[in-house]
């Protein structure tokens, strides 16, 4: 398994179920499902998830000078 540059894990109380990671100029895959591969995003599909990234979570240019630090959340 690749590693993305963006990774979500989704749970259920305390129980994972789900794993997404996102490669933002490329793809998103859904680890341990159906899905053949990744699914390759449209340009418009780029933008409007590097728009989506940078209003509630990391700005992409950022990410890409590797001076991202995840907040904290707690």
């Amino acid at each position: 398994m690749c590693d993305a540059e963006i990774v979500f894990y989704l749970y259920d109380n305390s129980n994972l179920v789900s794993v997404i990671g996102i490669h933002p100029d490329q793809s998103i895959r859904k680890y341990k499902s159906t899905w053949p591969g990744d699914a390759v995003l449209s340009e418009n599909s780029k933008g409007y998830l590097a728009k989506w990234l940078k209003n509630n979570f990391v700005d992409l240019e950022v990410l890409s000078r590797g001076e991202f630090t995840p907040p904290d959340l707690e």
